[in-house]
Parts: C-alpha cells; structure tokens; sequence
C-alpha cells in the first residue's frame, strides 16, 4: 500500500476518499501523458507519416489494457474521451424506428439518459422506471418490457446513492427478450471487477477520471463482437476501418510516389 501512495503526491497531506466523483491521477499516469505531448513537439522519426504512425501506435496501446480490465477483445475497445462521449455514440449507433422503446431507471444520472432524449426526434419512446427504497429492480424493468423494447440502459453502480445493479440478471433479461443493454460503467471499474464474458453486455461506456485514477479526457468504449454488424457508427474515419496490406505508411507511399 506505501508503495503505491507514493505515486500519487496528492495523498502526501491527506487522506482521499472521493474518488467516486473525480479521482487523483498518479504520477506515472501524467509522465505518460507528458511524453506524448513532448513527441508532439519533434520529429525523431525519417518522416512526419512515421512519427505520426508512431505516436497513433503508442495511444492504440491503450485498448488491450482497456480490453484486459473487463475481460474483452482488443477490437472491441474504441477509446473516448468520456463516458458521455462514449453513451452518446452508443445511443447515436443503435438502430432505432419510429415507437421503439427505452427503458431507463429514474435513480440515473443525466448523461445516460440524454442521449435518449436526443433521439425522441426520431420518434423513440422512453419509459422511466421508478426505483423502490432507492433500487432499481430487474423485476421493475421485466414488467415494462413490450414488444417494442429495443433497449435497457443503466449505470452499473449509481452515483447518489452507491446502489450496484443486478448486472447478471439483468443481462439475463435482455437476451430473453433480444433487448440491448447498454451500460454506465464509470462508477464500478477500478474498484469492483467486472467481466463481460461472464456477464454480456451489448455496449459499455467508461470515464477514466472516477476509479481508474485518470485524468480527464480518458475514457473507453465496449462494444459486443456481436453486435458489430448491427450497428450503424454516426462517424467514420481511415483509423476506423481495416489497415491495409503492409499498413498507412507504405499506402500513403505508393499514393504519394511520383510515377
């Protein structure tokens, strides 16, 4: 325990216990982030598309350790830069028409339920269900399911009052009835483990400045191999589709090359 006190400097004068809300970074954490920003600065590399592919290989690092944290694969990890940028691409890429329905319970803080919101443009339902004793219970959610229930959308741990939800049963729901759930997982990772190969999930969204000790604008998303081909991502970029054969730099050589 002393040897890992020691990265963090704000802990040198007191004792912290609000993690919940935001976390002190250690210091390893920043020197990382440091270095990065440095590299940004130069050119050690023949060429700035060497340097640039370099430097989109050291943050691409980032994913398998996201991926190891919850049991998932590598290419099920996008990184984020919170967990509201990463509910807000979860809600913008689920296929949704016009009475489609959303469950959401009224413990929830507001970022799960926006992106919801955003949507009911299109013509999508939200239904709030009411907690008991400060609870949100699977049964609640089971006896407001309908046919046209596409999606339950809930925090893993809530943030007013520490409730942790029955992720397992809750899973267990949505696949009876081919519903997508869709998680808030800032609360819960880093202090309580969760596996998504015990307990599916459809889609995860995870900040990195609660538990993880991460400074802000560090996050990640999870999405299910599954679910991949069923979704529709609002944005596109070439570092969301395959590498080419040999990768982007001898690409981009052989696009650049004169004849």
């Amino acid at each position: 325990m002393l040897s890992a006190r020691q990265h963090f400097p704000g802990l040198f004068d007191k004792v912290f216990l609000d993690a919940a809300c935001v976390s002190l970074a250690p210091r390893p954490a920043v020197e990382a982030i440091e270095k990065f920003l440095d590299l940004a600065m130069v050119c050690p590399l023949d060429s700035s598309t060497h340097h640039h592919i370099f430097m989109d290989e050291m943050r691409a690092a980032a994913r398998p350790a996201a991926a190891r944290l919850i049991n998932a694969h590598p290419d099920e990890i996008a990184l984020v830069e919170s967990t509201t940028h990463g509910l807000t691409l979860a809600a913008a890429s689920i296929p949704l028409e016009r009475g489609d329905r959303v469950l959401i319970s009224d413990l929830e803080f507001l970022e799960v339920a926006l992106p919801w919101v955003q949507r009911k443009k299109d013509g999508i339902e939200i239904e709030v269900v009411p907690n008991q004793n400060g609870e949100a219970r699977v049964e609640d959610f089971a006896a407001r399911i309908t046919p046209r229930t596409r999606v339950i959308a809930i925090s893993t741990v809530q943030w007013n009052n520490g409730y942790r939800a029955d992720l397992e049963a809750l899973s267990k729901l949505c696949r009876e009835h081919g519903i997508r759930l869709v998680v808030d997982a800032i609360q819960q990772l880093g202090a309580v483990p969760l596996d998504v190969r015990r307990i599916p999930v459809d889609i995860l969204a995870c900040g990195g400045h609660k538990w993880l000790n991460a400074p802000f604008g560090c996050g990640f998303l999870y999405v299910r191999r599954a679910a991949f081909s069923q979704l529709q991502p609002p944005l596109a970029g070439y570092l969301s589709i395959q590498d080419p054969p040999g990768g982007w730099g001898n690409t981009f050589k052989r696009q650049t090359s004169r004849p």
